[in-house]
């Protein structure tokens, strides 16, 4: 099999394992994690979004790859903690800050947080969880495939944020939501160049 049916056979297996995954979690989070204890639903929310993940890290353990070939190692370091600090610094001037003030209703995406830990472990799910592995997932492995397989960075970059899309639409997000796909673009797109 050649290098790019390969890379292609690939990316289908892992594209499907991924919405296969989040399916895993929709039907987990439906049936099974309301009847959970507080603290089990919180550590289980956390693990079993990787669940989304773990087809593509399947692939990559298999074919003896480095996670490191994924990404743009050189400033990861510093790209993770400004990434974080910024993210920090949103949460905190456009979600607790205006809740704090009584303006809740209008900035917590119809969550209705009563204490602040609801706020705090919000923002540790989404970073631990969701973006850990829809980075590992959209920005290492589908983006990487996609450009093995075209040679070109802005297919790459339009496809896997197309993908992005998609998933976040099959996960129940309504389109207007989906504005993070052309922020990805942009981003993806201006990593490249760095």
């Amino acid at each position: 099999m050649s290098k790019k049916k390969k890379e292609l056979f690939y990316l289908i297996i892992g594209c499907s394992g991924v919405f296969l995954g989040l399916y895993g979690v929709i039907l987990f989070n439906r049936y099974v994690l309301m009847s959970l204890p507080l603290v089990l639903r919180m550590a289980a929310m956390i693990v079993t979004y990787w669940l989304t993940a773990l087809v593509p890290v399947i692939i990559i353990v298999a074919g003896k790859e480095k996670f490191a070939d994924y990404f743009n190692t050189d400033k990861i370091g510093r790209q993770i903690i400004t990434g974080i600090l910024i993210g920090t610094a949103m949460s905190v001037i456009l979600t607790l800050i205006p809740h704090l003030a009584g303006f809740g209703a209008y900035v917590d995406n119809g969550k209705r947080y009563a204490y602040l830990w609801q706020f705090a472990y919000e923002f540790c799910y989404c970073i631990l969880a969701v973006a850990l592995s829809e980075e590992l997932v959209f920005r290492g492995f589908i983006y990487n495939k996609i450009k093995n397989i075209c040679g070109n960075e802005i297919a790459a970059v339009i496809g896997s944020s197309v993908i992005f899309g998609v998933f976040h639409i099959f996960g129940g997000e309504r389109c207007s939501d989906n504005s993070d796909s052309v922020n990805r673009c942009v981003f993806l797109y201006m990593q490249d160049k760095n």
